[in-house]
């Protein structure tokens, strides 16, 4: 799958938005931005985990400084992550466990640095990090 076809599948969804396997919106999706987005999102994120069906989860522009460790109930069937024109300063242990991500897309944050277990997501063929503060790669983007 290349970035272009993916773009094209979430591109209704771009603000927000969590698609299960029928690329159908889950419907307690946040609504937008606010002080409590983050609590928002953990909600529906473990409520989506139990069911264990979402393929595509899009977080861009939540200002969120980060990641609910309930994404990790995401691992098994997450294709596509985006985390875009958010405030991350790093990307958490939990989005590096998600073993199926084909596309992950961190750009417009604010990380110096990504993790070096980044290389364990082997099924990984998109990795969009520009607008960052980074200064390297980890050794580990080859694999593990």
């Amino acid at each position: 799958m290349d970035h272009k076809t993916v773009r094209q599948l979430y591109e209704p969804y771009q603000i927000y938005g969590i698609l299960n396997h029928d690329a159908k919106p889950v419907p307690e999706e946040p609504k937008s931005p606010s002080g409590d987005a983050e609590k928002k999102i953990a909600a529906v994120l473990g409520k989506v985990s139990a069911e264990n069906t979402s393929t595509m989860l899009v977080l861009s522009g939540f200002l969120l400084d980060t990641v609910p460790d309930a994404i990790h109930g995401l691992s098994s069937t997450l294709v596509m992550l985006d985390l875009s024109n958010n405030n991350l300063q790093m990307l958490p242990k939990a989005v590096t466990s998600l073993v199926n991500l084909i596309t992950l897309d961190a750009h417009s944050n604010q990380m110096t640095s990504l993790p070096e277990s980044i290389g364990c997501l082997v099924k990984l063929e998109v990795l969009n990090v520009s607008g960052n503060l980074l200064v390297a790669l980890p050794d580990g983007i080859g694999g593990c």
